[in-house]
């Protein structure tokens, strides 16, 4: 399995959503893509690969596609 994670970045908070579970990370990647593309019709926004800068607010979201056991907001160390 594979998981649709959003990371939302701004000057004072950083934290990862999960989105959506996928079979196959191509089913994930696939729908990572429809994501980002979504934001392209608004005008207040800057759209990359996988990151979107809403440039009013000062905050990016990133897409990324990680198998299931990974958790990006867990620490690596401890």
């Amino acid at each position: 399995m594979w998981v649709l994670w959003t990371e939302t970045i701004s000057t004072t908070n950083n934290y990862w959503t999960p989105v959506d579970r996928f079979e196959s990370d191509r089913q994930c990647q696939r729908n990572l893509k429809k994501k980002v593309n979504s934001w392209r019709s608004r005008r207040d926004v800057n759209v990359g690969s996988n990151v979107v800068l809403l440039r009013k607010q000062d905050i990016a979201i990133a897409y990324s596609c990680l198998p299931d056991n990974v958790d990006p907001g867990q620490s690596k160390a401890e």
